[in-house]
């Protein structure tokens, strides 16, 4: 890959979102933000960061907006609590049904990297995160429309996310899915994505990622090299990506 991608990225005034337009933006990267509402996007991202204003339930839309994306990123999520149970961006929509269309139309148009962030716990249905409308089995089933595609996916399980903190390289990576107490602020998770667009040798895989601060300090593209591609790997087999 190029060393200046053009990246889309979904999701992008939340502030895990946020996050990551501003880190791909100052890596020199061209940043597409898909947005619900230009004129929030105006006071909250740079003025040289491309706006494209669609309402992610109008699955119609995709096939224009990724062509030309090299890179996707989603980071939307349904984060209402009244939408959980009345509004329109319910989890089916936004974490399963949305990832799974545009998922389709990246790969009709060959778009180089898809990356999703998820969430730790996905796979643990009485998680209390599945009280409110079941999210997480959403999340789940757009991880799997991910990965049915021949796409190049990563999919970041963040730990508990939290504003505040920033040492990425004391982040620890696994890939069992077991529910932790760590959380991981969301500028270590924006780091995070950006480096896994700059690993474009990352291919087709799956972690949780949470910070310990009591861990030795370790380069994050280290412990990307050890972890083991979706189709190699035992689903539940516990993996824990650190020295």
């Amino acid at each position: 890959m190029a060393d200046s991608l053009n990246i889309l990225v979904v999701g992008a005034t939340g502030r895990t979102g946020a996050e990551i337009v501003s880190k791909l933006y100052n890596a020199g990267h061209t940043v597409h933000a898909l947005v619900r509402n230009t004129v929030k996007a105006q006071h909250l991202l740079s003025p040289d960061i491309h706006l494209i204003e669609h309402d992610l339930r109008d699955y119609s839309g995709y096939d224009s907006i990724v062509q030309g994306k090299d890179i996707i990123i989603y980071a939307a999520g349904s984060t209402s609590f009244k939408s959980y149970y009345f509004g329109k961006n319910t989890p089916k929509h936004i974490d399963y049904q949305s990832v799974r269309q545009m998922a389709m139309a990246a790969e009709n148009h060959s778009v180089k990297q898809f990356i999703l962030i998820s969430s730790m716990g996905v796979t643990h249905p009485f998680f209390f995160l599945n009280v409110f409308g079941r999210v997480l089995s959403w999340k789940l089933k757009g991880e799997k429309a991910l990965r049915s595609t021949h796409l190049n996916y990563v999919i970041i399980r963040p730990g508990k996310l939290v504003d505040e903190g920033y040492a990425p390289e004391q982040c620890i990576l696994y890939q069992d899915d077991k529910i932790r107490n760590q959380s991981i602020s969301r500028e270590e998770v924006a780091e995070i994505t950006k480096q896994c667009v700059a690993n474009p040798d990352l291919l087709r895989v799956t972690f949780e990622v949470v910070k310990d601060g009591l861990q030795t300090n370790e380069p994050l593209s280290s412990k990307f090299n050890r972890l083991i591609p979706d189709q190699n790997r035992t689903p539940y087999t516990q993996v824990k990506i650190n020295a």
